[in-house]
């Protein structure tokens, strides 16, 4: 048996690192949410924020795998899998919303879209300063 071993020793853990229960694991909420300014989306004369939620590694698998077939809209098609309400449930959760949502954004500015593909990129670390953010965490 191989027993992956990160720092000192993984037999006995240092004093203040909590080594997590099974059912803890099972429990464990991750999603972070990051709120992204969009100047050009005013609502009753505010500006307009959008809530991005982190996918699950199974909406990423997903969508690395859409990709293969339709790069064209990845990004929209990442962002609408990021979208949350203000109660943090995601849009896509909505039966047909997804597909109903990427044809709205494919019609909203460049440059809204691109600064919310960004976030979305980011936050869901696919890029590269991202990435080296997380390594050195």
């Amino acid at each position: 048996m191989n027993d992956v071993k990160t720092g000192a020793s993984a037999d006995a853990p240092k004093p203040d690192v909590k080594i997590l229960s099974f059912d803890e694991i099972l429990g464990v909420e991750d999603v972070e949410y990051r709120d992204v300014t969009v100047k050009n989306w005013p609502k009753a004369g505010m500006t307009g924020t959008v809530r991005l939620g982190t996918c699950s590694a199974e909406d990423l698998i997903a969508w690395s795998e859409e990709n293969e077939v339709d790069r064209k809209t990845a990004g929209l098609r990442l962002l609408a899998k990021s979208m949350v309400g203000p109660d943090n449930q995601r849009f896509s959760a909505i039966p047909n919303a997804l597909d109903r949502l990427i044809k709205s954004l494919s019609q909203r500015s460049s440059a809204s879209i691109n600064t919310l593909v960004q976030q979305a990129l980011d936050l869901n670390q696919l890029t590269e300063k991202s990435q080296e953010a997380a390594k050195n965490a």
